[in-house]
């Protein structure tokens, strides 16, 4: 769970709330018969595979997208089917001059460390024959500060995590801004469990 994303997972005032908080319920009600027989553990995203294949944490829903590289390699199964079907944007300041992915030539860009976003930006970039200063951060909030004190030109990641950002800034400090790029990338987003429990993996799509 984030814990720093409004509309995804959100702690406030000692309470969770948000999307992947109420699914979290919801696995909860139909395993347990309970909605609060669940325990929520707050994760940076470096931590999202390790906690589940190390049995820290029982199943993550925390913004994660299906690929075949995270299914093979990091010991964790992706529940089926897709949750939430998202797409990569980057998201600049209306005041910035920057209109689309050719204005990033000598600027600078922020994203989550190791996530499909820092490479899909990438790729982005050598398709387009342009540099730019990647830098990377290793948690939502450390982004989010560098975008709101401008030490980062944009900031890009998947649609509802910028979105959810931005909703986390009090709206009189809030940048003004607008996606100057959609749909980079395709983003099945789903639940992780620890590899080769099937009867465990079996029950998560019950509730999707």
């Amino acid at each position: 769970m984030p814990g720093s994303a409004p509309g995804l997972g959100f702690l406030q005032d000692g309470e969770f709330t948000g999307f992947e908080v109420d699914y979290g319920r919801a696995i909860a009600a139909a395993v347990f018969g309970d909605p609060e027989a669940v325990e929520f553990v707050v994760s940076e995203p470096e931590e999202r595979f390790s906690d589940v294949a190390n049995g820290i944490v029982d199943v993550t829903a925390r913004a994660i997208t299906h690929t075949l590289g995270r299914d093979a390699l990091l010991g964790i199964d992706f529940g089926q089917p897709v949750y939430l079907y998202d797409s990569q944007i980057v998201w600049a300041p209306i005041d910035s001059g920057i209109n689309s992915l050719e204005d990033l030539e000598g600027r600078s860009i922020g994203v989550i460390s190791g996530t499909t976003s820092e490479r899909n930006i990438q790729e982005a970039a050598d398709e387009l024959d342009i540099t730019f200063d990647l830098v990377t951060f290793d948690s939502p909030p450390e982004l989010n500060d560098a975008y709101n004190d401008r030490e980062v030109d944009v900031v890009t990641g998947d649609g509802s995590f910028i979105q959810s950002l931005a909703l986390s800034v009090p709206l009189a400090e809030r940048i003004p801004s607008r996606p100057i790029a959609t749909g980079l990338s395709k983003e099945p987003l789903a639940v992780i469990v620890d590899e080769n429990q099937s009867e465990w993996k079996g029950s998560i799509p019950l509730m999707q």
